[in-house]
């Protein structure tokens, strides 16, 4: 049986043409409710939609043993539902140091770059993460408040290269709900 954000998902991908049919797609997936319910949902479709699916962690250093947790746990859902799994480790801090720029910066910075790298290695077309639309209004807001112009106003987009965004039309307690 589908579930309604399965739906939402299936739609969202096939009408704005995010995913390539018979390609490979790694799903970003932190451990947070949003992208588990991505890589559930994309796993539930997998077929459907005619991917190949990869799971990629990037572990920031930050928490440390909550973020080994998180990284094992993800490991041990892959493994539940037959899917590669690949992770990799990095140090925001010291990257934001050196760089002088906030530590949320230098986090997110590292996770675009190890997981386009992961993207590179296993021949994925497609990165695809769990943002929601509560991410995009407060992408939005954030962006009115630093003063921003009408390109800050669009925020997420469905997809920006490599990178794409199933979940945009679906909310938080959507995800949570899933």
């Amino acid at each position: 049986m589908t579930t309604r954000l399965q739906e939402l998902v299936r739609e969202t991908v096939e009408r704005n043409d995010l995913l390539p049919r018979g390609g490979c797609v790694l799903v970003g997936v932190s451990g947070g409710q949003d992208s588990l319910a991505l890589m559930h949902c994309l796993h539930a479709l997998q077929a459907e939609l005619d991917v190949v699916l990869h799971v990629g962690h990037v572990h920031h250093g930050l928490r440390l043993a909550e973020a080994d947790a998180d990284m094992e746990f993800v490991a041990t859902q892959c493994e539940a539902l037959g899917l590669p799994f690949h992770a990799v480790r990095c140090d925001a801090r010291a990257t934001a140091e050196e760089r002088r720029i906030s530590v949320e910066h230098a986090a997110r910075s590292a996770r675009h770059r190890a997981l386009r790298e992961m993207a590179e290695t296993i021949g994925a077309q497609r990165i695809a993460l769990g943002h929601t639309a509560d991410d995009r209004a407060e992408t939005v807001l954030l962006n009115l408040l630093r003063g921003t112009g009408t390109r800050g106003l669009g925020a997420m987009r469905l997809r920006s290269g490599p990178i794409v965004r199933p979940l945009l039309r679906a909310t938080r307690e959507m995800t949570g709900q899933y």
